[in-house]
């Protein structure tokens, strides 16, 4: 197949040096298949006849010292960026379902790519010789299909997190997969629960916030039940409720995650969440996703004190994916208003915390509260109706509350009209 891919000046200058000393030479994997989707690559990796040593004498000073030189990977330094340049190699048997027991390393291309994943990972480019494609990786891309290299079985058995993989390259460039793929898929899956959390929460991520997450999640439910062994238990019609709901929502994994927490055990979830943030956010949307949110503006002050403004505005992007998922127009209509008065509150500088408030501790202690819990517990009863609408958040008026409020012990009354509705 007659192709032309535009290589960076410093991969077409690996190529060029390797192949002028007698080696062959091939940008290969991921950079040839984002190339031939018309997407930027991420990166370019290089793999070669060239035996480790060999690469090094080829590039005297530009090579970086790294653990993949024993699989037969050199990083090669090149305009200040790195690119891994790699032996054609095979892999030995993959006792851990992660690393193959051992290495040979050979000079044929096909054998190299004969190792690889999927077929659309599968490829190899050079000027010089064209696009090396044995196994039908431009047809699979051209169908949008994955389909593993040889029998997929073995594939999958020799690293399960290609079942991941496989489910982010779905839910990332709206892929589907090959039956026999998908079969093999299914019964090694049980292995991902062997794996460590680590190496499956990076996949699992970036196959959540793909654009076609909602379909893997809708196709390929059972793929993820060894690492989320509770939405098992979850009834189709709430799995699919939240697939829908996932579909309506934005990108944003906390938004996502937080979702998933409904129908899938916070606990089961936070350990593949990118970090610790997340998976709290994700918990609170949760706990919180059928709560009204009136649209009024001492709700509005309310609900940005229990969660604040990052938190209460992806939990209205929830309850409308949930809206939107159940056809609930009524209620996508009050977030709509919610989260104008949201808007302005924010705009306005509206008082939801005690940080805001026109007086503070040196001011209580100024009126004569006792310094300790009591001050706290006055500057708390103050946010509480300046939130509520009982108190404006006026310093002059704050004032003579404090002197009020040690007055009466703390138990002085506001006598303020409260906020209009």
């Amino acid at each position: 197949m007659e192709v032309d891919i535009m290589l960076p000046g410093p991969v077409r200058g690996i190529l060029s040096t390797l192949q002028q000393q007698g080696h062959s030479a091939f940008a290969v994997g991921g950079c040839v298949r984002d190339s031939l989707l018309g997407r930027p690559p991420c990166d370019w990796d290089v793999c070669t006849s060239a035996r480790p040593g060999e690469i090094q004498a080829a590039f005297p000073g530009k090579c970086l010292s790294a653990p993949g030189v024993r699989h037969g990977t050199i990083t090669v330094l090149l305009e200040h960026t790195p690119y891994e340049v790699t032996t054609f190699r095979t892999d030995g048997a993959y006792s851990d379902h992660r690393h193959p027991d051992g290495v040979r390393f050979v000079r044929s291309v096909s054998e190299d790519l004969a190792r690889r994943d999927f077929t659309v990972n599968a490829m190899a480019y050079s000027p010089a010789s064209g696009l090396i494609d044995p196994f039908g990786g431009a047809r699979d891309l051209a169908a949008k299909r994955l389909r593993c290299v040889g029998d997929p079985v073995r594939r999958f058995s020799e690293d399960a997190l290609r079942i991941l993989r496989m489910t982010r390259f779905a839910a990332s460039m709206g892929f589907s997969i090959e039956q026999r793929t998908e079969a093999a898929a299914l019964q090694q899956c049980e292995v991902l629960a062997q794996l460590s959390v680590e190496r499956c929460r990076d996949e699992f991520c970036k196959m959540l916030s793909g654009r076609w997450a909602p379909r893997v999640l809708h196709g390929q439910r059972a793929l993820f039940l060894p690492l989320l062994p509770s939405a098992a238990k979850t009834s189709e019609r709430a799995w699919e409720e939240a697939v829908s709901a996932i579909a309506a929502a934005p990108g944003e994994l906390g938004i996502r995650f937080g979702i998933l927490c409904r129908v899938v055990s916070p606990a089961h979830l936070a350990p593949l969440c990118p970090d610790a943030k997340t998976a709290q956010t994700a918990a609170l949307l949760a706990e919180y996703a059928e709560d009204p949110l009136r649209a009024l503006p001492s709700m509005v002050r309310r609900w940005l004190h229990r969660l604040g403004a990052e938190t209460l505005q992806r939990l209205i992007c929830l309850q409308a994916a949930f809206a939107a998922a159940r056809g609930d127009s009524a209620k996508q209509v009050e977030l709509v208003e919610f989260a104008e008065l949201l808007r302005r509150a924010l705009e306005s500088g509206a008082c939801w915390q005690r940080a805001q408030l026109a007086v503070n501790g040196a001011d209580a202690l100024e009126a004569g509260i006792p310094e300790g819990e009591e001050v706290g517990a006055a500057l708390k009863a103050l946010l509480e109706r300046v939130i509520d609408g009982t108190l404006p958040n006026e310093r002059g008026v704050l004032l003579e509350q404090l002197a009020a409020w040690r007055a009466n012990a703390g138990c002085e009354q506001c006598t303020i009209p409260a906020e209009k509705a």
